[in-house]
């Protein structure tokens, strides 16, 4: 059994590495991917040095700095040169760093972290559920197309999605041995996990949850302040952990407790403005809640809610995957709403292991055949690899039918699409093909950086009292910015759009 487990998670891993490299660049360059490569060259730079004490180790933080650290080292490999332009006076080089737009080397790193999580999530199935269920949570999450998205680009949700996976793991597993090796195992996956992204302190109110469960439900008669004493520890060793990797906040406290208080607790922003249904406003409570449902696929949402009626036999476990699923939407309660799924990817890895009680709970109503279970979950697998086919690249644009679709969406302009700045890239390819050499682009888009530079040509801000060779708007810039396209009507018609499943992301047009 052993022998079938280990080739399970090997092929697990290798089916979550093919869905994400096979068209790794084509969504173009998203939002932070360019500040987080930065980030990360620099802080290896300051590594370099032996300069602990740079103010930059503070002032440039919005999250804690451990992704940054294995961003960095890749970042090396897309490193083309120093831009004269800016001097960052904390390296004394020559300039700030500029990289490949397609930064292949560093979303390598996202690609590779992100399929070790799917291979936990198949490890927590085989281990605590049944071999079927942890195989089937492992090919869906590894399908999910916004985590696919997330997967492909430089960002922090790949290793949450890991540590915070682990951090879960571990301390079940802990729970069941209380050893000391699984107490500091999980003090470390712990204290990495919130070195990842703030938010991820939530783990403690959860593992706490998880406790009361397990004292509930599943331990024999045993010594509790014991127990609680050990979770104190793994408490201390994740604090340890935190401190080891990042220890310069401390020495600016009042900065760092400042910061983080303005970024995630403080009411005076506001909540995040977000088209929701159709209306600008401020993201709802409820904004999280609404999106996962529209942005996941629907079969999937239904073999959810089968796997919550389905009256498992380890009411423990049950209860694990329940608390596990719905902690990441304490968030809601916060004003960051925004992003889609993005902040509550995490929920993703026990709602594919609760897809897949379900999906077993079913197929058990007819057969007990494994063969024919595993028929199932390849059309299973093969209708997730549909709904990716569809939307792909362009995987943070997926809705579901219970919107009608991302053309639906884009219709009706019920919720924000191409917030990242995907399919740019595309736009930037084509003005390469078609445009001479020396003509003028005029661009009104949001975010501008993700535009992939185009030699020949002359991109300038769009100004309406101006004439350009060629236009370039994308959807975000219209229903965020509110940018009227209709005023282009007069002296310009559309060339090109840029689509994901019918719905436009990206438009070129071209002077009459």
């Amino acid at each position: 059994m052993k022998k079938y487990k280990v080739i399970c998670a090997i092929i697990v891993f290798l089916i979550a590495v093919a869905l994400r490299l096979w068209n790794l660049n084509e969504m173009g360059r998203t939002w932070e991917e360019g500040a987080l490569t930065e980030k990360g060259y620099n802080l290896i730079e300051l590594i370099k040095k032996g300069d602990f004490s740079n103010r930059y180790w503070v002032d440039s933080y919005d999250h804690p700095p451990l992704i940054n650290y294995f961003y960095g080292i890749a970042s090396y490999f897309d490193f083309i040169r120093f831009s004269p332009s800016a001097i960052p006076e904390y390296l004394g080089k020559k300039g700030a760093p500029i990289f490949t737009y397609d930064l292949n080397h560093t979303r390598l790193i996202s690609v590779f972290v992100s399929s070790l999580a799917v291979m936990l999530v198949f490890l927590f199935g085989w281990k605590y559920i049944s071999p079927f269920v942890g195989l089937t949570a492992a090919l869906v999450l590894s399908s999910i197309p916004y985590f696919v998205g997330l997967s492909q680009r430089v960002t922090y949700e790949s290793f949450t999605m890991f540590f915070f996976t682990a951090s879960v793991y571990s301390f079940v597993y802990f729970l069941k041995k209380q050893s000391i090796k699984a107490l500091i195992l999980t003090g470390l996956m712990l204290g990495m996990s919130v070195e990842v992204k703030q938010p991820n302190v939530l783990l403690v109110p959860l593992f706490l949850s998880i406790y009361y469960f397990w004292n509930k439900y599943s331990s024999k008669i045993t010594n509790k302040k014991k127990v609680m004493l050990k979770i104190i520890y793994i408490f201390a060793v994740a604090f340890v952990t935190y401190f080891i990797l990042w220890p310069m906040p401390w020495f600016y406290l009042k900065e760092f407790t400042g910061s983080t208080y303005n970024l995630w607790l403080s009411g005076k922003v506001g909540p995040t403005p977000e088209v929701f249904f159709g209306r600008m406003m401020g993201s709802p409570i409820v904004y999280f809640y609404f999106l996962f449902l529209i942005m996941t696929p629907f079969l999937l949402l239904i073999l959810f809610f089968i796997g919550l009626k389905s009256n498992y036999k380890n009411k423990y476990l049950m209860y694990v995957l329940i608390v596990w699923f719905i902690t990441p939407f304490l968030l809601s309660f916060q004003n960051t709403r925004q992003g889609g799924v993005k902040y509550i990817i995490q929920a993703y890895a026990p709602f594919s292991l609760l897809v897949g009680i379900g999906f077993n709970f079913l197929l058990e109503k007819f057969t007990q055949s494994i063969k024919i279970k595993l028929f199932s979950l390849l059309i299973l697998f093969f209708y997730l690899v549909i709904v990716l086919a569809r939307i792909t690249p362009y995987y943070f644009d997926y809705f579901n039918i219970l919107v009608g679709g991302a053309k639906n969406v884009y219709n009706k302009k019920l919720f924000l699409m191409d917030g990242s700045g995907e399919g740019l890239r595309e736009t930037s390819l084509y003005l390469e093909k078609i445009a001479p050499k020396g003509s003028v682009v005029g661009y009104n888009l949001n975010p501008p950086h993700t535009f992939k530079p185009v030699n020949g040509l002359n991109f300038l801000k769009f100004e309406l009292d101006k004439s350009y060779d060629y236009v370039v708007v994308n959807y975000y810039s219209i229903i965020r910015n509110g940018f009227d396209s209709n005023v282009l009507q007069k002296d310009y018609y559309l060339v090109y759009t840029v689509k994901a499943d019918s719905a436009g992301l990206a438009f070129v047009y071209k002077h009459k």
